[in-house]
């Protein structure tokens, strides 16, 4: 496996975003997600090596 820094992150592939309720106020909010996103060296791990694929 290649080294992936801990800078890279990004969300779960099952993640959605949500949009909180207009308040009808100033300007519509934005989609946020619900959980923080994670390293992608630790969201690799998590799936295992058979699930990897090469990327450039």
């Amino acid at each position: 496996m290649a080294w992936i820094s801990y800078r890279h992150i990004a969300h779960p592939g099952h993640a959605q975003p949500i949009a909180p309720p207009y308040q009808g106020t100033d300007r519509p909010t934005t989609v946020t997600y619900p959980n923080k996103p994670r390293a992608v060296r630790k969201l690799v791990m998590a799936v295992g090596p058979k699930a990897a694929r090469p990327v450039s």
